[in-house]
């Protein structure tokens, strides 16, 4: 439960001063996005699942007089999953409420910080997984930049993506549709020569229309 800090009561205050914005700090986590979560029935079990290599078969169609059609099969692998239970508890005390109910929303605000210490903790296991460099190494993962994107003179950003994009395509048969940076890789990246070359003659500048311009020039749906 919240406790007083402080000696001096402030009455003349009509609301609490809260130093940091949770809800307007969550609206910029991209976790959900980038590792959506899959609803299961259950707390563990199996899901079969079917290679992309028996899906996508080169078959013959023709068929010869008296004969059938090429009749054609598949199969299919496994594999098992388990959940674990996350959550955040906050602790009301009625005595403490009551006593400072005047000076703040406590249940407001202990609301607010379980919601946050759980979403939160699921941007940092998102952000963990997708930047293990134990996993994603080696060439037929990773690409290297000739130049970084700070370098607006010489980066080329648009033939960077392109290479990764290549890369994705060999590895999975799927054409990734995102791009994930922090907002400092983004803004050097609106600030490379090549990209202000191609959007410089949009009809507005402001970051809205920019981000689409970028995301266009780059071939992608999303810039996270």
């Amino acid at each position: 439960m919240a406790v007083p800090s402080t000696a001096i009561t402030r009455y003349e205050l009509s609301a609490p001063v809260m130093e940091f914005n949770l809800a307007m700090d969550r609206m910029k986590f991209i976790g959900p996005k980038v590792l959506r979560p899959r609803f299961v029935s259950g707390q563990a079990g199996d899901i079969g699942k079917v290679p992309l290599k028996q899906l996508l078969q080169n078959r013959s169609t023709k068929r010869a007089p008296g004969a059938g059609y090429d009749r054609g099969n598949f199969t299919f692998d496994k594999f098992d999953f388990h959940t674990d239970e996350y959550g955040a508890e906050e602790a009301i005390d009625d005595r403490k409420l009551e006593a400072y109910r005047d000076l703040l929303d406590a249940e407001g605000i202990h609301s607010e910080r379980a919601i946050d210490a759980v979403l939160r903790a699921y941007e940092v296991a998102c952000s963990s997984a997708i930047y293990d460099t134990t996993v994603w190494a080696g060439a037929s993962l990773t690409t290297a930049l000739t130049n970084e994107w700070d370098d607006a003179t010489n980066a080329t950003p648009i033939a960077d993506i392109s290479a990764a994009r290549e890369l994705v395509i060999t590895g999975c048969g799927l054409e990734p549709n995102a791009l994930i940076c922090n907002s400092l890789q983004y803004w050097n990246l609106c600030q490379t020569n090549q990209i202000v070359d191609r959007i410089k003659y949009a009809q507005r500048a402001d970051q809205a229309t920019v981000a689409n311009a970028v995301s266009d020039v780059l071939g992608l749906r999303y810039i996270l």
